[in-house]
């Protein structure tokens, strides 16, 4: 399977079981679900595994879902999986902090399970979209790396004509593909 082709793999973290049994069941048709009871367990699975989504709970044991914000934007590897608080707490003050520290999206419990599913069907189209530019991107480098090599290396630099082998080179091509001409 090619990695376009491939599931996405979300990250569940919440310490409550009812929630994770309930987000693995909507998601786990259409991408490979992990689960997490606690912050650090869901940093050991971030560490491991390639996480594109995680799903996080603010209020957990061991390790908060502030704790892994900061390690998922703080780590190179990690820095661009798509985070979505999911919490309990409806205060603006947590939207924001959450949000500081590079949560994507913020869905307060009780969830509605379409609204859920759209927002993360919506942050991985983004991703996909993401990942398509930045390759693209790479890849016009790498063709204006290229012409500048090509134009280097058959152009002479004090007359902007072709060098020798250049000309050599083409002149033997125009001379192949045009028989019927006497040169």
């Amino acid at each position: 399977m090619t990695k376009d082709n491939a599931k996405k793999n979300v990250l569940i973290a919440d310490d409550s079981y009812t929630n994770r049994v309930l987000l693995k069941k909507i998601f786990s048709s259409n991408y490979n679900v992990f689960e997490a009871e606690n912050g650090q367990e869901a940093i050991d699975i971030i560490d491991k595994e390639e996480v594109s989504i995680c799903l996080l709970d603010i209020t957990m044991p061991i390790l908060n879902g502030y704790d892994v914000l900061k390690h998922i934007r703080d780590t190179n590897k990690t820095a661009d999986i798509a985070t979505v608080v999911i919490t309990a707490n409806d205060d603006t003050e947590s939207q924001i902090k959450a949000l500081d520290l590079g949560a994507a999206d913020f869905v307060i419990k009780p969830f509605n399970t379409t609204s859920i599913q759209k927002r993360i069907s919506n942050l991985v189209a983004r991703q996909e979209l993401y990942r398509i530019s930045h390759e693209n991107t790479i890849l016009e480098m790498k063709v204006k790396q290229q012409e500048e090599l090509l134009r280097v290396s058959h152009i002479d630099d004090k007359s902007g004509l072709y060098n020798k082998s250049a000309f050599c080179h083409y002149a033997a091509e125009r001379i192949q593909g045009d028989k019927d001409t006497l040169y």
